[in-house]
């Protein structure tokens, strides 16, 4: 159960950081971006988001049959 609550406060950390990192980058990319391709960038800053997540994700998985 411990070990289950770890990895979720892992997880979620890493949820969190992610989150601010992606505000942040969308407010700067805000200023210098046309608003025409706006929703492009907007797209792939999602889909890497979720990559980065689902990646942590397994990674999590892989270390613990592992180990």
């Amino acid at each position: 159960m411990t070990h289950a609550i770890m990895t979720l406060g892992t997880l979620a950390g890493v949820m969190a950081c992610l989150a601010v990192f992606v505000a942040a980058t969308q407010i700067i990319l805000r200023l210098y971006i046309s608003p025409a391709f706006w929703r492009i960038v907007a797209s792939l800053i999602a889909i890497c988001t979720l990559w980065a997540i689902w990646d942590e994700h397994q990674r999590e998985i892989y270390l613990h049959s592992v180990g």
